[in-house]
């Protein structure tokens, strides 16, 4: 990967390597290295071969990097540096997006305040309210079929999996929630705005109580309460999985200044707000199968990632009732 790196740099004028490049923490999908050049100190994003043969890859790369370019100027966030007018750069078999690098962290679980919800509401609440458009990319009118969820079990036990019990365990509600969302889906798919569509507390990253929003990759169109809710699920959790009043109140307070949420009919939004998390619990049971990316290391992944991601999805259902109550306050 030095290789690949450091003959990058030279061709695209980025300077020479001062250092061997070094991994970064984050990226489930796609590799990140600092690299130390003697121009400057960049973020390097190696994207991952298997997903790029994807048909669609390279446009959604493209997208997102014309939507966050869009937010930046009444967002704080980090954007791929354009290079010859281009934001995700081929090069020798390899795609590459660059950043400049800002010595910012993430931060969870207990770390996260109420001050860091309120920022995050704010953020949210801006980019809904934005009301932006990308040329070429359309809303998501269709919506998808249900996963197969039974499939995955029958494969999983013919590869005497490790991890087949689990998925037995709970595929009958895995189930349910699918067709719960798939319903709200249609019920919600009228009301769109592009977003981030994925702000994990692992896409935030601050740096002297200053925010920036970072891996844009999943940007496009959802409808805006949806992801509300999904914010509220990463970011409002307390350390027991329930969740924190005073983080849930100083986030919504912050979006409602943004965005009328009077009229929303939030127990169709619930439902539909899993729709994410399913999709990256299917994703990862194809990893964990062998039937999505390549090597052990993709399976082992894969199987660490499906467990935690039945473990999300019983918390986000226990806990949404109490949900429900306090967004009805807001209605």
């Amino acid at each position: 990967m030095e290789e690949l790196i450091s003959g990058f740099c030279n061709q695209y004028n980025l300077g020479n390597l001062l250092r061997p490049p070094i991994m970064v923490t984050g990226g489930l999908m796609h590799k990140m290295f600092r690299v130390i050049t003697e121009i400057g100190e960049y973020a390097v994003k190696v994207l991952n071969p298997d997903i790029m043969k994807r048909e669609q890859a390279l446009r959604n790369m493209i997208s997102s990097e014309q939507i966050s370019n869009k937010f930046k100027s009444e967002i704080s966030l980090i954007a791929a540096k354009e290079i010859l007018g281009q934001h995700v750069i081929a090069f020798n078999s390899y795609y590459l997006m660059v950043f400049d690098w800002i010595d910012a962290r993430s931060l969870f679980g207990a770390e996260i305040k109420e001050f860091h919800c309120k920022e995050i509401g704010k953020a949210l609440g801006k980019m809904h309210s934005l009301s932006i458009e990308i040329h070429g990319k359309s809303k998501n009118v269709s919506i998808r079929e249900m996963f197969s969820w039974e499939d995955y079990l029958h494969e999983a036990k013919l590869q005497q999996t490790e991890w087949f019990s689990i998925y037995k365990d709970n595929i009958e509600k895995i189930i349910k929630w699918d067709v719960e969302v798939i319903n709200g889906l249609l019920e919600l798919s009228n009301n769109q705005v592009i977003s981030h569509r994925d702000l994990d507390p692992k896409n935030v990253m601050w740096k002297n109580n200053e925010l920036y929003i970072i891996d844009w990759e999943a940007a496009g169109y959802v409808n805006p309460f949806q992801e509300l809710v999904e914010v509220l699920n990463y970011w409002t959790v307390d350390v027991n999985g329930k969740y924190d009043k005073a983080k849930f109140d100083a986030l919504l307070s912050e979006y409602v200044k943004y965005n009328n949420v009077e009229s929303v009919n939030w127990r169709v939004v619930l439902q539909s707000s899993l729709d994410g998390v399913l999709g990256w619990l299917e994703y990862n049971l194809k990893r964990a199968l062998g039937l999505e990316g390549s090597g052990s290391e993709n399976v082992e992944e894969g199987i660490k990632q499906l467990k935690g991601t039945i473990d999300e999805l019983s918390r986000c259902q226990l806990n949404m009732m109490c949900l429900l109550e306090w967004l009805n306050e807001y209605a």
